[in-house]
């Protein structure tokens, strides 16, 4: 079976690219979300490049990949070495964008995943694959990422500035 594979493993995600990973993952997260259990660490079989994986290690579990082609392995364990530089920048930018929505700015947290996803990431991946390497595909992500870092940290002090103007208004006014 491993080599079945095989010979597939460069081309993978090129013929899995119209598969809605991202509504995959979110279906496994309701799944566990049902389940009245805390679900921590997730048994990936057929894995893949684990594109799945990624998504999932993104939000916090400990995955376990398991594919039978050492080529698909080493092709997602590039990946996750790659993609997974972003994961505290991610962090980062989740935790901003959360400060702005609760201080009444949820306009930057829209602008700033909207710029990671669509302005950035999707046009650098682009360009990347025309190299014909798939290891520089990856670095889409980081590149994305500190883009989004960029702007989180810009809206993050103009939000910070303003909630502090409008508590030392409500001082004096008082």
């Amino acid at each position: 079976m491993s080599q079945c594979y095989g010979p597939l493993a460069a081309r993978y995600d090129a013929l899995t690219g119209d598969v809605p990973y991202e509504a995959l993952e979110t279906w496994y997260e309701t799944a566990f979300a049902h389940s009245g259990r805390a679900v921590h660490t997730v048994l990936d079989l057929c894995c893949g490049t684990g594109t799945l994986s990624l998504l999932l290690a993104e939000h916090g579990y400990e995955m376990i990949c398991v594919d039978a082609s050492e080529e698909m392995l080493s092709i997602g364990s590039v990946a996750l070495r790659i993609i997974s530089v972003s994961f505290v920048l991610a962090g980062f930018d989740i935790i901003a964008g959360s400060v702005c929505q609760a201080i009444g700015n949820p306009l930057y947290s829209l602008i700033t995943s909207v710029c990671r996803q669509l302005v950035v990431l999707l046009p650098v991946a682009w360009l990347l694959s025309h190299t014909g390497v798939l290891t520089l595909v990856w670095l889409a992500f980081p590149i994305a990422e500190l883009m989004s870092l960029t702007l989180s940290i810009i809206f993050l002090r103009k939000t910070l500035r303003m909630a502090e103007a409008a508590m030392a208004s409500g001082k004096s006014a008082e």
